[in-house]
């Protein structure tokens, strides 16, 4: 009698588990695969630079020739959004100057810009940065600009020596103003919205104002 023993069996092999969902730009690690019979390949690859889903397929043959195969599905999903980074610049501004928009960086996708700052008018202005991905994440972050309400300081022409410190201040600071006589004279008094006999006086700018000063 001749007996033939066959196997028609393939190999069963096992995916072993892994952590087969990843955020783009991460690292995925292959967990492999077990057979009982045989040794594995394993063909397809997984770029985690790139969105989408990967096969992974292991392959195992028996001295019979018998082939097993499974598969392993990898994910990478993008779920993090843009980091957007304001750009330094000067955001505090006094009535009537001007304001430059430095604008900002985003690590991916392009920056749109909303709002609006007048300078005339002081207060408080919000101009906000927004930037989408390609899979349509989206971050937002803002600039407050400072409008500050200011106050004209204006010296009067006078004779026999001069003042400095004229100019446009933020309101309520103080201004500094300085008398210089001529050779041969000395300050009587200030006049207009001060008083005082001293070369140097503060003054409080809660009011637009006019100031002279006598020299003797």
């Amino acid at each position: 009698r001749t007996v033939a023993v066959e196997d028609t069996t393939p190999p069963v092999i096992t995916v072993t588990t892994g952590t087969d969902t990843v955020e783009r730009l991460s690292s995925w690690t292959d967990g492999g695969a077990t057979t009982t019979e045989g040794t594995i390949s394993t063909s397809g690859a997984v770029d985690a630079n790139v969105s989408g889903t990967y096969k992974i397929t292991y392959t195992a043959t028996d001295l019979a020739g018998n082939v097993g195969t499974a598969t392993r599905t990898v994910t990478v999903e993008d779920t993090t959004p843009p980091v957007i980074t304001v750009t330094s610049g000067t955001d505090t501004v006094l009535r009537g100057g001007s304001w430059i928009d430095t604008g900002a960086t985003t690590t991916e996708g392009t920056i749109s810009t909303s709002g609006s700052v007048d300078t005339n008018v002081a207060g408080t202005y919000t101009i906000t940065y927004t930037a989408t991905d390609a899979v349509g994440n989206l971050s937002r972050i803002v600039r407050q600009v400072e409008v500050l309400d200011t106050r004209e300081l204006v010296t009067l022409v006078v004779a026999n020596g001069s003042i400095t410190g004229a100019g446009v201040y933020e309101i309520d600071t103080n201004a500094m103003l300085i008398a210089t006589p001529d050779i041969g004279y000395v300050l009587g008094n200030w006049n207009g919205a001060a008083s005082g006999s001293d070369l140097s006086i503060e003054v409080l700018m809660s009011e637009d104002a006019e100031i002279g000063a006598i020299f003797n």
